[in-house]
Formats: structure tokens, C-alpha cells, sequence
């Protein structure tokens, strides 16, 4: 089925025109034609976001805002102007979470939800609420947003009869259960949400129900899931869903993938495949035509399971990594801190709201005990005094509050000023580390890099941060000859990152300008780098650097090694695993090594079909989750040997990245972790 993408409808470019001719034409501006302008805005926009002109809408949304600006100095009706103010920022937030600017449109909704709460406004409360809920879905925290979703719900359910409306918020419900793991609530809902919409032929509705429908039977009942996205995609008749983009297509793709897992003919599993590429490429152009993240984010975790399915285990690696990009450009930490404080800000505002109407409560009660006292001083002379000298009692001490309240408000509008220079410095110093990052990765070759010059190899590296104190580097020598090195310098982060950046550079320098090729001279002359650029007279403690470097002599069929803290794993079927232990163990590393010392390069025979190791130690300090201790050697060398990558050592890669997330849970990286694998 075509895609079908719909330019600006008459219609609208009609009103745009209309808008600019009559705005053009006006001689002075009152609160009768501001108010027109306001409304042919409010018009345009809404007519721009159904065709999914996100720019256009949100331009004329401002316009409207601004004609609302106006509106405000004519009229002091506080209901109007409160429906006009509603309509302008819940557009708003509709077209920010198009855009999935989730965190500005998350503000909005809170400030939004508060206004409505404080003029009663249910039915636009249910609204908000059901979009704040929405936005925490988008994030994945689906424990939130059912809260969120109930609270609509049950609004809707007492204040409205709108099928619509009530079959929307079912529609909520389900997505929230589903998500998480509750899959006997979430039919109950989905069910009831197509009987509402059936009840009314509201065929957009009964489309959302029956995509569901399909994703939940597709674990249980493939063709009763195939016969339900069809039914969706039939009613959306070729044209794109702006809300969901892609979902049916991705949908359709992952259910042609199950019936080909299942098919044990070769050809009709082939065929399968080729639907289900088809439908996720399909749902991937149209993610990517109405940029939506989200939607690109599954289509590439569809696309590299199908490649794995297929054996093509290098096309799934590049899409598990596109999967990872979008994944952490939704969920990364920023946008979680904003919203949390958004939420946080939104109930202190609550309790500060309820803790002002008690306290005017007390006072209403202060003042109707002292108006009793003024009545009784009519009767009671010694009475009268008393409340006299009581009240100037009160006076001196309402005095004395307002002071206090006022020194209060300083000191919070000082913590303020503070919170926001600390916010300021963060952002930047965030922007220098990601900067740093930048060029960290410019400096370091790229597993493609190493593969060109020894097919079968591989490279794992996992700063533990944004930068990392771990870094590799190779080359080949004008005589054929291969140079492998990796670096663990102490400390995370940016200071590990500073020393990594100037081990690169002494690499350069010492094997491609200085030309020495031999692994322990190379060693050596990095050692003399390191103290001379780090002398003595500028710092008296200077943190270590682990190292290993090997080379590789095509034309002697030999092996050189050189180490400090670092050792070398060769592992051969016939003879076995041989460690290669480094010649300097010490505490600080390369800086024990002294002018005097003299460091000898470890020869090994290559025999064909070697693979050959070198690491961090990174990897294998990694916790578990469940246990609470390391990873350690063995469980290291027991993924390098596992019947699954006696392969290739290209297939090694994926067995030691899924034995360590296994391995490590939920438990955070403690360490950067380094590893290239290679086999001559």
C-alpha cells in the first residue's frame, strides 16, 4: 500500500490567506479584531498540526498567544479569557509532543493542570492529565503515566458521555498495562475501547483498537494478530498515522518475522523474511519522513533481530547500534531530571496552595476571636484594656513575621539565583565533557580500521563515562609489520580521558616518527615520554598507566609482547590457552619504569588459526547484579571459548558482550572496559 502524504489543504491555504489580507488591511487594533486574529490563528495552527506541519503550527500558535497578550488589556472577563488561555497552551503542548520536545511540553501541562485545578476545570483537567501521561509513556515510565491515565479516566467517566472520548482513555489504559507485563487487564480495556468506538463508527478509534489487538496477539496467535493489523491498516486507508507513525507497519513486520521463525521451509521462510523487511523499511522511511524517533528507534531494533535471524550478523551489529542512539536520545538523564523537577514543582505548588488556605483559615479565626473581645469591651472596661494589650501583643508580633517573612523571601530568591548559576556551570561543563568526547573519538581508529588490516578481529570499548581512561591504538609499519597497543590509565572520566589523549600522541610519535618498531623499545620510549612531559618539579604524584603492545611479523611468523600490569591471551585449538604474563607489575604502572630498566620483548611462534588477546581490566572487574561480585578472568576466558564463538573471532564479540550483560544486570560500569581480539 502507497504511502500517501498530504500537501496544505485548500481550505487552509485559503484561511492563511484570509488571516494575512485582513491583518494587512487593519487600521487600529481593539479587542473586536484582536480577538478575530486570535481565532483565525487558533484555526491555522490546528489546521497545520493535522497535516503534521509542526513548524507552521507552532509559528501560529505564538501569533495566537500573542493576540491573546492583547486581549487581556480590553476585558476582565476571567472566564473567556481563561478558555482562550487553555486552548492557546494545550495546542502548545499538543505541538511540542509532535515534535517529542516532551520535556518543554511536560512544563506546560503542569503549569497548565494547576491553572484548571484553581478554577475548577475538570474536563480540562482530565485533558492535561491524560497528555502528562502520554508524555510519560513516551519516556517509559509507565508506572507514572497510569496514574496519570487513571486520574483522566475517572474524570471522564463521571463528567462526560463522549464515546470518543471515554474509548481514548481505554485505549490509555491498555497501552499503560501492556507495558507493564499486565496483559489479562490491559484486553479487558482494549476491548472496551473498540465496543465504544464500534458504538459510534468512529473508524480512527476502532483502527488505534484493533493495532493494539494485533500487538497483544502476536505472542499468542500470529494469523489472529495478522488478520487484526490489516483490519487497522484498511481503515487508514494508505495515509500516515502523524500520532503513531510506522506503528502498523513495524507491527506488520514483526508479525511476518514470527511466522518466518516458525516456518521450517527454506523458501516460504525466505519469503516471510522479505515481507517482514519490507514492512519494517516501509514503517522506517515513514518515521523518518515525519521524524519521529520513537517509531525509528523500534524499526531498527526489528531490523537487526530480522539480520540475526538471517545470519548477517555485521548488518544486525549497525542496527542494534542505531537502535541504542535513538534509545538514549529519548531516555537520556536530562530529560528524566526534567521532568521529575517539573513534577516535583508541580506538587510543592499543591502544598504550598493548601498551606496558604489553612493559614488564612487560622487567621479567619484570630480575627473572629478578636472581634468577640471588641464586642466585650463595651461591657467590660478591664476587658477592653486586656484585648487592647493583646492586640498590640499581635501587632508587634505580625510586625516582627513580616520581617521574617521578608528576610525569608531574600534568602529564597538568593537560593534561587545560586540553584540557576550551579544549573548554568553544569550545562557547560557537560557541553566541554561532550566536546572532549569528540575529540577523544577523532583520535581513536574505528574497529573497520583494525578489520582492514586483519579481517577477523574486533574491538569492544565502554567508557564508563562520557570520556574514558581507557584507549587502544594500532597501525601498520611501512615494512608490513602490525602494532597493537592498549592503555588503562588510572581514574575516570575526564583525568583518565587528559592521560589517555597524550598516550595516543607519545604512540605517534615514538612508532611513526622515531621508528621504533620493537614492542618492549616501544614500551620504554613511552615511559620516557610520560616523565618527561609529567617532570617532577610541576607534580609530585602523577597517576598510573597499565599498558600491553604486541607486534605482528607476517614475514617471521612471530608474535613480539610487551606489558606492564597487562597480559596476552593466545589460544590455539591444538594447544589450548597460553597467557603470556606482562614484565612489569607494578602499582603506578608505566612511571615504575626507570631510565636504567631495560624491557625485553616476549617472542611467540604464530601458529594459523591463533587468536590472540589483549585488554583492560576493565571487563573483568565488572559487578553482578546478583551476586555482588566480579566478572573475573574465568568467566572472561570461558565466553572466549564457548561453543558458540569458536567461529570467528568477529562472533566472539557478541558472546562476551552477552555474557557480561548478563552478568552485570541493572549494576552500574564501574570501570571503562577495553578488548581487541584478532586471529592470524
Amino acid at each position: 500500500m502507497a504511502i500517501r502524504v498530504y500537501g496544505i489543504p485548500q481550505s487552509l491555504h485559503s484561511l492563511v490567506k484570509e488571516f494575512h489580507t485582513k491583518y494587512s488591511a487593519q487600521s487600529k487594533s481593539d479587542f473586536v479584531s484582536d480577538t478575530t486574529f486570535l481565532n483565525y490563528a487558533h484555526a491555522i495552527s490546528k489546521g497545520f498540526l493535522t497535516i503534521n506541519d509542526l513548524f507552521s503550527a507552532l509559528k501560529y500558535n505564538k501569533i495566537e498567544q500573542q493576540f491573546y497578550d492583547k486581549i487581556k488589556q480590553y476585558s476582565n472577563n476571567k472566564t473567556y479569557l481563561n478558555r482562550v488561555l487553555y486552548e492557546c497552551v494545550y495546542s502548545r503542548i499538543m505541538i511540542l509532543e509532535r515534535k517529542e520536545s516532551y520535556n518543554e511540553a511536560l512544563d506546560l501541562a503542569y503549569a497548565l493542570l494547576k491553572t484548571c485545578e484553581e478554577n475548577k476545570q475538570d474536563m480540562q483537567c482530565a485533558d492535561i492529565e491524560e497528555e502528562i501521561g502520554y508524555i510519560y509513556y513516551s519516556f517509559e515510565n509507565f508506572s507514572k503515566a497510569l496514574v496519570y491515565f487513571k486520574k483522566s479516566h475517572e474524570v471522564l467517566l463521571k463528567t462526560t458521555h463522549n464515546a470518543s472520548k471515554i474509548g481514548g482513555s481505554y485505549i490509555n489504559l491498555y497501552a499503560a498495562y501492556a507495558s507493564m507485563g499486565d496483559s489479562i487487564t490491559a484486553i479487558k480495556y482494549c476491548f472496551s475501547a473498540l465496543n465504544f468506538f464500534k458504538k459510534i463508527d468512529h473508524k480512527e478509534g476502532m483502527r488505534v483498537a484493533y493495532g493494539n489487538l494485533a500487538i497483544y496477539y502476536q505472542n499468542i496467535n500470529t494469523d489472529k494478530a495478522l488478520s487484526y493489523i490489516l483490519q487497522s491498516m484498511s481503515l487508514r486507508n494508505g495515509s500516515i498515522d502523524f500520532l503513531n507513525p510506522g506503528l502498523d507497519e513495524n507491527s506488520l513486520g514483526n508479525l511476518y518475522f514470527r511466522k518466518a521463525k516458525l516456518e521450517k521451509n527454506p523458501v516460504k521462510k525466505k519469503a516471510l523474511l522479505m515481507e517482514a523487511e519490507t514492512s519494517f523499511e516501509k514503517a522506517k522511511r515513514i518515521a523518518t519522513l515525519t521524524k519521529s524517533k520513537g517509531t525509528l528507534k523500534d524499526c531498527y531494533r526489528s531490523l537487526a533481530v530480522l539480520e540475526k535471524e538471517r545470519g548477517d550478523l555485521v548488518k544486525a551489529y549497525d542496527y542494534i547500534n542505531l537502535y541504542t542512539i535513538y534509545k538514549d536520545s529519548i531516555l537520556k538523564e536530562e530529560n528524566t531530571g526534567s521532568s521529575l523537577k517539573s513534577a516535583l514543582r508541580y506538587e510543592f505548588d499543591k502544598k504550598e496552595q493548601k498551606q496558604k488556605l489553612l493559614a488564612e483559615q487560622n487567621q479567619a479565626v484570630k480575627q473572629s476571636a478578636f472581634e468577640k473581645q471588641k464586642i466585650q469591651k463595651n461591657f467590660f472596661i478591664i476587658g477592653f484594656i486586656l484585648v487592647s494589650i493583646f492586640a498590640i501583643f499581635i501587632f508587634v508580633g505580625l510586625r516582627a513575621k513580616q520581617k521574617a517573612n521578608k528576610i525569608i523571601i531574600e534568602q529564597k530568591t538568593e537560593v534561587q539565583d545560586q540553584k540557576m548559576i550551579i544549573e548554568q556551570k553544569q550545562s557547560q561543563l557537560l557541553q566541554s565533557i561532550h566536546y572532549a568526547q569528540s575529540i577523544q573519538n577523532n583520535l581513536l581508529k574505528s574497529e573497520t580500521d583494525l578489520q582492514k588490516i586483519i579481517p577477523d578481529s574486533f574491538i569492544i570499548f565502554k567508557p564508563r563515562d562520557i570520556v574514558s581512561g581507557d584507549f587502544y591504538w594500532f597501525t601498520k609499519t611501512e615494512a608490513g609489520d602490525i602494532i597493537i597497543a592498549i592503555g588503562d590509565c588510572t581514574g575516570h572520566g575526564v583525568p583518565g580521558a587528559l592521560l589517555s589523549m597524550i598516550g595516543i600522541t607519545s604512540l605517534n610519535e615514538i612508532v611513526n616518527f622515531q621508528k621504533k618498531h620493537d614492542p618492549g623499545d616501544i614500551l620504554k620510549g613511552l615511559s620516557v615520554y610520560m616523565h618527561t612531559t609529567f617532570s617532577k618539579d610541576r607534580h609530585s604524584k602523577i597517576d598510573g598507566m597499565d599498558f600491553s603492545i604486541c607486534k605482528i611479523s607476517a614475514a617471521k611468523n612471530k608474535l613480539y609482547f610487551a606489558g606492564v600490569n597487562q597480559c596476552l591471551y593466545a589460544f590455539n585449538v591444538g594447544s589450548g590457552l597460553l597467557k603470556i604474563e606482562p614484565q612489569v607489575s607494578s602499582i603506578d604502572g608505566i612511571f615504575d619504569i626507570s631510565g636504567n630498566d631495560k624491557i625485553i620483548s616476549k617472542e611467540i611462534d604464530v601458529v594459523a588459526g591463533t587468536c590472540f588477546y589483549v585488554f583492560s581490566d576493565g571487563i573483568i572487574d565488572q559487578i553482578g547484579e546478583l551476586t555482588g561480585k566480579k566478572y573475573l578472568s574465568k568467566r572472561f576466558e570461558e565466553s572466549l571459548f564457548s561453543e558458540k564463538a569458536t567461529s570467528s573471532v568477529v562472533a566472539q564479540k557478541e558472546v562476551i558482550l552477552s555474557s557480561l550483560g548478563e552478568w552485570q544486570g541493572n549494576f552500574k560500569q564501574i570501570d571503562d572496559i577495553s578488548v581487541i581480539g584478532f586471529k592470524l
